[in-house]
């Protein structure tokens, strides 16, 4: 079967991550369908990368979902118009794939569950950094039980400037709160709090977090130091900033046996101490979204609405944390 899909959403990340994918995944889905933001430019630059005809690119998705005939809409917008976007391709009986985050609050997440229950469609949450291969292969040596018991994850990803918008459209939606319903922890900080959960193998209880902003005249944090409790007792550092000219990165889960440094190069290490070093060639791929889309075309065990909202839950509790200088149990 080659599946009819369409794209809300013709910004940067469409361009530049989703389109090689769907691409790639030709020979099973066809990209029927395009509904722009406005701006027919970019509808006419992803139009030709899909070959699809002009009659079939929309400024309105909701005349789109009107007209064509699909199986399912891969929405790829600015955080502020997925909820809406959301539910109603779940009221049109569209199996759904969302960008993170799910919604710029829990309320409006919730507004997305429930559409997606109501209507028996699939949602997909773009987690894709499980379908990584150093993420895939630092879980499988976590499981055979190569560093012991993890207790803490620590990554610490501090660099200058944030993921910018595509030309024509507005490249600094990221750093409008009204737009992207939060800075660097909504935005970079979800993907954190998903591996969190998936290395240390354990649901997130408890929130504690500071989020604040240092790099300039924009309403949203731009550097976050948080600290998430594990339901089985270990602990995740999360610090994350767009303000950071140079850093040196940390990315890194400790056992009781050895330490997994994940890192960010072509090899992984385990250290065992006393200069016992385990090297774990990986395979560096930008986003993994080719077998996230592949995962969810051929109906696998990808992450699903209960998974963005949950995800949804640690990060406004982390906004609330930062707010209240209170500790926020899930």
């Amino acid at each position: 079967m080659k599946y009819r899909a369409a794209i809300i959403g013709c910004g940067r990340i469409t361009e530049q991550g989703y389109a090689p994918a769907l691409k790639y995944l030709s020979g099973k889905v066809q990209i029927a369908a395009l509904a722009g933001h406005k701006n027919v430019e970019r509808l006419k630059l992803i139009g030709g990368l899909f070959g699809v005809p002009k009659e079939h690119w929309y400024l309105d998705y909701k005349q789109m979902l009107k007209n064509e005939k699909l199986d399912f809409a891969v929405i790829s917008l600015p955080h502020y118009l997925h909820r809406q976007a959301a539910v109603d391709c779940a009221n049109s009986k569209l199996d759904i794939v969302l960008d993170k985050p799910m919604a710029v609050s829990l309320a409006e997440a919730e507004r997305i569950l429930k559409a997606v229950k109501r209507n028996k469609v699939r949602c997909c949450m773009l987690h894709n950094n499980l379908y990584n291969d150093r993420y895939l292969k630092a879980m499988k040596l976590i499981k055979a039980g190569r560093i012991g018991k993890p207790f803490l994850f620590r990554q610490e990803s501090l660099w200058y400037g944030y993921y910018s918008g595509a030309k024509g459209n507005d490249p600094a939606w990221r750093t409008k709160f009204a737009k992207s319903g939060g800075g660097v922890f909504i935005d970079a900080g979800w993907h954190s709090v998903y591996l969190a959960e998936a290395l240390i193998k354990s649901p997130v209880k408890k929130v504690f977090a500071k989020l604040e902003t240092y790099g300039g005249k924009i309403d949203v944090d731009d550097t976050a130091l948080v600290l998430l409790s594990h339901a089985n007792g270990a602990l995740s550092s999360i610090q994350l900033s767009w303000s950071v000219r140079k850093s040196l990165g940390v990315n890194e889960v400790y056992g009781n046996k050895a330490t997994l440094r994940i890192g960010s190069s072509d090899k992984m290490e385990i250290l065992y101490g006393k200069d016992r070093i385990k090297t774990v060639k990986v395979d560096l791929k930008a986003w993994s979204f080719n077998d996230i889309f592949e995962d969810f075309i051929e109906n696998g065990s990808y992450p699903d609405a209960d998974d963005g909202y949950r995800i949804q839950r640690i990060v406004s509790a982390a906004y609330e944390s930062s707010r209240t200088g209170k500790e926020i149990i899930i």
